[in-house]
């Protein structure tokens, strides 16, 4: 069996903490998430694959890409020796650049996903009511619903133009088990996978 590094990419809110959570809780796989670093200040709903830092160590971190002035970082070593102890790796990426570079660092092991859901005004005015606390500011909560919709129309664009560079799509029905489901289909596809898959993953260059 080959491991495989999942990259999985989505709008804000589509879903994709839910997705990790459900995986390593469900336990069915040897999953393990591999987390990031991102220059900017934690949050009080920080998803726990972020670690917020001052600047980024390259030598550590060298996968590397900017999004709205964040700087953010992911570790190959650190996917690499999950790789090695026949564990599932699970990122979150959503720079096309970045995902090119996993996808050429990783070869046929990087699966890349597009999680897609469906999001009404009222799930993003939701969205924005938690990020911005209290939520009872209408200017506050206004203006960060119509950010979480400039941004949503931006990623939706990004996969129109980038749909080759996506393997596959999962759908979330706001049903956290369907969800769930169709992330383990995908794990248990590659598991058994035949063809020109390597058998175990190439030493680390």
């Amino acid at each position: 069996m080959a491991s495989r590094v999942f990259v999985v990419s989505g709008a804000s809110g589509s879903g994709k903490t839910t997705l990790l959570d459900s995986l390593q809780e469900s336990g069915k796989f040897p999953v393990e998430i591999i987390g990031k670093v991102a220059t900017r200040p934690s949050r009080a709903d920080e998803s726990k694959e972020i670690l917020c830092v001052k600047r980024i160590n390259h030598s550590t971190h060298d996968i590397l890409y900017e999004q709205y002035g964040i700087h953010y970082g992911l570790s190959s070593s650190s996917i690499w020796r999950c790789l090695r102890n026949n564990h599932h790796a699970f990122v979150i990426v959503n720079d096309i650049r970045a995902i090119e570079d996993v996808k050429e660092t990783f070869g046929v092991l990087a699966v890349t996903c597009y999680l897609y859901r469906c999001l009404s005004p009222a799930i993003l005015r939701a969205l924005a009511r938690k990020r911005t606390s209290a939520g009872t500011d209408p200017g506050l909560l206004r203006r960060e619903t119509e950010r979480r919709i400039a941004k949503l129309s931006v990623m939706y664009q990004k996969y129109i133009e980038n749909i080759s560079l996506f393997d596959h799509v999962i759908l979330n029905t706001s049903s956290r088990r369907d969800l769930l489901d169709q992330a383990e289909n995908l794990i248990r596809h590659y598991q058994w996978v035949d063809g020109d898959v390597l058998s175990s993953p190439p030493h680390e260059e």
